[in-house]
């Protein structure tokens, strides 16, 4: 029998898993959304020569969005942690439940993720090619911190382990998947922001826009968990 395509198998997992609907809500769509209408209100701010203060206020709203979504991204990986295991599924684990349980990953998350960036701007500053390559080496970090409990140095060191003699196998059919769901929505999306006359125009294309990236937030995080798992099997 031939083996279902990763896609295939994130989308059947999240139709199994009702606290993903709960998880791409609340820590996925309203963060996104947040900070989809703050760049706007930044963007007029700007054009006024408004206040500092008032930029730096929406700086720090937009930061606590980007935690939230870090935080959703632990939700995803813990939940999708069943993946890693043959025959998963459906899970009746509370939305409640995994917050709380993916609450102990945000931080590792966000500190292994800001290591990986000052590590790959070292490296780009010697040449930038090695940068690009340190960066997509450790492109699965995060299903590392979350399913292997493993965090900072030893992360990173573990995703460059993961592709060890089958980097081009696994880092293209991450980027070509990433290329598939967001690259044609995005451009969509950048057409539709040309035609955008006012505000409430603009507050609907926000609305869209992050609903549909929430769900394919969802689902390419579910799929770098099975191409992490299939690039395991062949250690």
């Amino acid at each position: 029998m031939r083996r279902s395509s990763p896609l295939s198998q994130a989308f059947r997992f999240a139709r199994s898993q009702p606290a993903l609907r709960s998880v791409g809500f609340w820590l996925i769509f309203l963060p996104l959304l947040a900070m989809n209408v703050l760049i706007r209100f930044a963007d007029v701010l700007r054009q006024e020569n408004s206040d500092m203060s008032n930029v730096l206020g929406l700086i720090v709203l937009a930061l606590f969005a980007g935690v939230l979504l870090v935080w959703g991204t632990a939700c995803i990986l813990l939940i999708g942690k069943r993946l890693l295991r043959s025959g998963a599924g459906r899970s009746r684990t509370s939305f409640r439940a995994v917050t709380r349980q993916a609450s102990g990953f945000v931080i590792p998350l966000l500190l292994t993720g800001i290591l990986r960036g000052c590590i790959t701007t070292l490296w780009s500053l010697l040449l930038v090619v090695p940068g690009i390559i340190y960066n997509l080496s450790t492109i699965f970090y995060p299903v590392v911190v979350v399913c292997e409990g493993l965090s900072y140095r030893p992360a990173l060191q573990r995703s460059k382990q993961i592709l060890k003699g089958q980097w081009w196998k696994g880092v293209l059919r991450i980027l070509w998947i990433a290329i598939i769901l967001f690259v044609p929505f995005h451009i969509v999306l950048a057409l539709l922001e040309l035609t955008v006359q006012d505000f409430w125009q603009a507050l609907i294309l926000d609305f869209a826009g992050s609903a549909v990236d929430a769900f394919l937030i969802v689902i390419f995080t579910l799929t770098t968990i099975v191409v992490y798992r299939d690039l395991k099997k062949n250690l």
